[in-house]
């Protein structure tokens, strides 16, 4: 009896290390599959944490060459502001010169303007002195105006410039002499004399149709002179005679502008 106790004890004990071992292979098979989990939770973590790595990575490149930009950029920045203080200083400078250019140009103009003011009285104490000495007694149409009118006009028509016409067969030429730029108000006196080679000196002269604004010179024939005596006519003068001799008219005029 006390064998049967003890077997059936021992038959437990084995019973019950035989559910613990089941008991224990159910905990490995669950740790193992915990295991299982736990890799391929592992290796999802590792892909995640390498592609954060690769992303890490990228962004620290990024980082370095905006970095680098950055600097390039604060580089420029420090160039350009260098040039716009330099170009601030080149303007104020200008600005200095312009400013010392406007004040010599204010002072220039108020000279002038005195200068001018001189000049205009300077000309009409002349005007009134040329006045003053110049009267006429007897006009070209016998009315005489006030002495303040009184203007003495000269010119030439210009060596080489003056238009002759005529007729070299007829022994005679003549020329127009404007006068417009007097401002005559009637026919002023006026005296002439003609300038040039070609014997000019052996030729008879007229002043022919004065008006205020224009007269005409006309030369006609050769004249007998002490040294001519028989007169001088090789050839009768015409255009061409004034014209290569470079005949011109010198000539003054005085009378009324208003």
């Amino acid at each position: 009896a006390g064998l049967k106790e003890t077997l059936s004890t021992l038959v437990s004990k084995v019973a019950a290390l035989d559910q613990a071992n089941t008991n224990q292979g159910c905990k490995i098979v669950s740790l193992e599959q915990t295991r299982t989990t736990l890799s391929s939770q592992i290796s999802t973590q590792s892909s995640k944490i390498a592609a954060q790595s690769s992303k890490i990575a990228v962004m620290e490149r990024t980082d370095t060459a905006q970095n680098g930009r950055i600097a390039t950029l604060e580089s420029t920045k420090a160039t350009l502001t260098s040039k716009i203080t330099a170009l601030e200083t080149a303007k104020t400078s200008l600005t200095n010169k312009i400013n010392t250019l406007e004040t010599a140009k204010s002072s220039l103009t108020k000279k002038i303007a005195a200068l001018e003011r001189t000049r205009t009285s300077q000309r009409s104490k002349i005007t009134a002195l040329e006045r003053k000495a110049t009267k006429i007694v007897q006009g070209p149409t016998g009315s005489l105006r006030s002495a303040a009118c009184l203007v003495t006009c000269v010119g030439n028509t210009g060596k080489g410039n003056t238009t002759w016409t005529g007729s070299s067969s007829s022994g005679y030429t003549y020329t127009w002499v404007s006068m417009s730029g007097c401002g005559f108000v009637s026919t002023p006196i006026i005296s002439a004399t003609v300038e040039g080679g070609s014997y000019t000196y052996l030729v008879l002269m007229s002043l022919l149709y004065a008006s205020n604004t224009q007269f005409s010179v006309w030369m006609e024939g050769w004249v007998f002179t002490s040294r001519y005596p028989t007169g001088y006519s090789p050839t009768k003068p015409g255009t061409s005679t004034a014209t290569s001799g470079q005949w011109n008219v010198h000539w003054y005029a005085t009378g009324y502008v208003c």
